[in-house]
């Protein structure tokens, strides 16, 4: 009797298990792709010392690119499009201050990856959409060499000028440069973008590298401010 009273003892004394909580599972990521719809304010026209200084950017930049090029270090700017001269031409009657900037324009000449602006026509008088795009560069996890850049957002041609919240430009700003092999090369100077001097490349259009994820996203934003995707331009450039 004894020996079973003091198991049972024992048995009373010892800790009851206890439960170890497992770690959770790792959370997956909810984040997505998304553009940045910016309804800003414009901002204020170029002063003449900010015309001067954008011009002689814009020049300097687009002669870098075109020697860099001609060396084989940096991607050939476009040629000038005649699709594109036709495009234009058909909104003079449309919308005639905002014709001259109408296109899909490029820049290879800074971080190794391609900035691109795109000026859609818009059904309201003197306004356009622009969508800005370029792709993230890293040269390790850590090492960040450009941001991601994928916004939309309005602009007003005003006086000769093109105004929006976050990029400005003028008509007096383009430029026409030849590139090594023969052909010419249509540069516009803005102000805001990575680089100052943007080459046009096409009818606006979405660049060819554009993510799909976001694609119906950019179409209803476009479609909301009285912006759309042309037809008669190819879906993607680039």
């Amino acid at each position: 009797m004894l020996g079973i009273f003091q198991a049972v003892l024992l048995a009373c004394r010892l800790p009851a298990p206890v439960s170890v909580p497992q770690p959770p599972a790792p959370a997956m990521p909810t984040s997505r792709l998304s553009i940045a719809a910016i309804d800003a304010q414009p901002l204020p026209p170029l002063t003449t010392a900010e015309f001067s200084q954008l011009m002689a950017g814009a020049r300097n930049d687009a002669q870098s690119w075109l020697d860099l090029a001609g060396l084989n270090k940096l991607v050939a700017p476009p040629p000038i499009s005649a699709e594109l001269a036709a495009f234009r031409q058909e909104w003079r009657s449309k919308n005639p201050e905002v014709a001259p900037y109408l296109g899909i324009w490029r820049d290879d000449g800074g971080s190794g990856v391609t900035y691109y602006l795109s000026v859609f026509p818009s059904n309201t008088p003197r306004q356009v959409c622009l969508l800005e795009f370029r792709q993230e560069l890293r040269a390790a996890p850590e090492d960040l060499i450009a941001e991601e850049i994928l916004s939309l957002s309005t602009a007003t041609a005003s006086n000769g000028q093109l105004l929006g919240s976050r990029l400005r430009t003028a008509e007096s700003t383009f430029f026409q440069s030849k590139f090594h092999t023969g052909y010419d090369v249509e540069f516009m100077g803005v102000v805001g973008s990575p680089l100052p001097g943007l080459a046009s490349l096409s009818p606006p259009a979405l660049p060819t590298d554009f993510p799909q994820e976001v694609v119906q996203e950019v179409s209803q934003e476009l479609e909301k401010r009285g912006c759309q995707i042309p037809d008669s331009s190819p879906s993607r450039q680039g």
